[in-house]
């Protein structure tokens, strides 16, 4: 009898220290491939719900008693590139919810904001430099549900975590627009209704110009240039060929010169086309310009008759003087400029690509070739061998 006691008082004891354990809370951030983490969601983040973004780059794992609502807090912190100048970016605290698993795409929505703040001189600043750079740190920190619902009024005494921190740099950075149609080099006919075509910016696309600048839209610009200027020369000057804040909302990356247009183009044009995405605040974000020139539709031009060259029949050589053009020049340094030149004189003419015994299409090579213009960093070096 004295032995079945003992073990009725264990079991109560055990009991007891088991059920007078303190819940556990914990929280842990998951940052994803850093570059999903997209220009225009910096860019947004003057908006204060846009810190949801539109394509997932961090997550967080919660560990709390099933029935219990908390609140989180997280905040954007950015070192630039050189590690001199630290600023916090946004922040926010949540109202009180009961997932166990939230991604910054259901802020805002399956999860609601309290609070935010964002930084708009650092933003500004991280936008000059045209591309994401420097290094990135989120932090987290698990609050009450009772605690406050504004940022300035959260105390310590209402945290059930520390703060959790993941950092990433971002060190060789890319250009985030580039366009991809026309290219630089093409000839244009007086009577061609060309398209002009760029790659997609998160965080822009979907949106359009609506008269406010209050929400981010793509700009096309265009115009010819004169003797002795420059692309940027020209393209900033008034009265253009081109002036166009875009209102669609499609999601299209490409459209058609005649709906844009602002004055027609001769022969004789040496064109000069820029395509920015345009953020909330006249925040741009734009690509290197590419030119083109515009000739006469003349019988010789238009049947390509004798053995006079035209670029446009030759896709391949213009995809690869695109690509040249737009590679940053540590990439170019091994690239004679008469390569180039003979590219698109026709004194070199390619009419096919085979790697590792397999044979690419010119559209197959204009696809890889847009790639590559749209993510440099892919490529470490261009060596030629001339044999």
């Amino acid at each position: 009898m004295r032995q079945i006691l003992m073990v009725l008082i264990l079991l109560l004891a055990s009991t007891s220290y088991l059920f007078s354990q303190p819940p556990t809370y914990d929280i842990i951030p998951y940052v994803d491939n850093q570059t999903t983490l997209d220009f225009g969601q910096i860019a947004n983040l003057k908006n204060a719900s846009a810190i949801s973004g539109q394509q997932e780059f961090f997550s967080v794992d919660i560990i709390k008693p099933d029935t219990q609502s908390v609140r989180v807090y997280g905040s954007l912190d950015w070192t630039d590139v050189d590690g001199t100048s630290y600023s916090k970016m946004a922040e926010f605290i949540t109202e009180p919810f009961n997932y166990t698993h939230v991604t910054n795409q259901q802020l805002g929505s399956m999860v609601k904001i309290a609070d935010s703040r964002s930084n708009s001189s650092a933003i500004d600043r991280n936008i000059a430099k045209g591309k994401l750079v420097g290094e990135y740190t989120l932090t987290f920190c698990m609050y009450k549900s009772s605690a406050s619902r504004t940022i300035g009024g959260l105390n310590s005494a209402d945290r059930l975590t520390a703060n959790v921190t993941r950092s990433f740099k971002i060190t060789n950075p890319t250009q985030t627009i580039t366009i991809v149609e026309p290219m630089t080099g093409d000839v244009k006919f007086v009577t061609d209704n060309i398209s002009i075509g760029w790659t997609e910016v998160e965080g822009v696309t979907g949106y359009g110009y609506n008269g406010n600048n209050k929400s981010p839209y793509y700009r096309i610009k265009a115009n010819k240039i004169l003797a002795g200027e420059t692309p940027d020369d020209a393209l900033n000057k008034n009265n253009l060929y081109v002036d166009k804040k875009l209102d669609n909302k499609s999601g299209q990356t490409t459209v058609s010169w005649q709906l844009v247009k602002s004055k027609d183009w001769v022969a004789g044009d040496n064109i000069a086309v820029v395509v920015s995405a345009v953020f909330p605040g006249d925040l741009e974000l734009k690509s290197a310009p590419i030119t083109f020139t515009v000739k006469d539709n003349s019988t010789s031009d238009t049947s390509h008759a004798g053995n006079q060259f035209v670029l446009q029949d030759h896709p391949i050589n213009m995809a690869i003087i695109a690509a040249l053009n737009n590679l940053p020049p540590n990439i170019m340094g091994n690239i004679p400029s008469s390569f180039v030149q003979n590219l698109t004189n026709g004194n070199l003419i390619l009419s096919g690509i085979t790697l590792d015994g397999v044979s690419y299409s010119p559209e197959q090579m204009q696809v890889l070739m847009n790639h590559l213009i749209a993510n440099p960093s892919l490529i470490l070096s261009i060596v030629l061998n001339r044999k």
